[in-house]
């Protein structure tokens, strides 16, 4: 069987990663995140419809939906609660740890409508966990890694460049040393 080639990790893709961690909670996949605008559009779509219906209030649909677009917008957005910030390398600590032990937990939540089960994988190394999101590396030739992929892959002892923020002291990203070499000379970045 033939080695794998390993993926360059270069700066402009590790930053990429970590907005990609910022901009989503890990809990939810590409397709839910894209969903979160369905609010917005159905409430557009509402005020051009009422607009045709009623010709006389073709106008007052017009404001209402130059009024209601951005409160749909930014309502449909908080509905997943995303938290967009400006990524900045100095907000990071690089670190190599070694995987202590990985966790995976099953459980089921219900809505109004319907019920879901949700899997959690958790990666720990010393002190801390990672919860990788549903998606991970997009950037890469081969496609995205699962969360479940991530997982699976891992084993007690593989070594992980983990990225951690520095205001918390949670991982944003890691990233299997089996899989990825590095190249990130151009930016300061604080090791330890």
């Amino acid at each position: 069987m033939f080695a794998k080639e390993k993926e360059t990790v270069t700066e402009q893709r590790l930053l990429e990663d970590l907005r990609h961690s910022a901009a989503k909670p890990a809990t939810i996949s590409q397709r839910e995140y894209n969903r979160s605008t369905i609010p917005c559009l159905i409430g557009a779509l509402l005020l051009v419809v009422l607009g045709y219906i009623y010709p006389k209030a073709l106008a007052f649909a017009a404001l209402g939906l130059l009024a209601l677009l951005p409160i749909l917008a930014i309502g449909g957005r908080l509905m997943i609660k995303i938290r967009v910030r400006r990524v900045k390398p100095s907000d990071y600590i690089l670190r190599e740890e070694a995987l202590t032990h990985k966790d995976e937990e099953h459980f089921t939540t219900t809505s109004k409508y319907r019920s879901k089960i949700v899997n959690r994988y958790l990666l720990c190394f010393e002190g801390v966990q990672w919860e990788p999101a549903k998606e991970n590396f997009a950037w890469r030739q081969e496609g995205y890694l699962s969360d479940y992929g991530i997982h699976q892959t891992s084993h007690r002892g593989d070594r992980f460049l983990l990225v951690i923020r520095k205001r918390n002291g949670k991982i944003a990203v890691a990233y299997p040393l089996s899989q990825f070499e590095f190249n990130l000379s151009g930016m300061e970045w604080q090791n330890t």
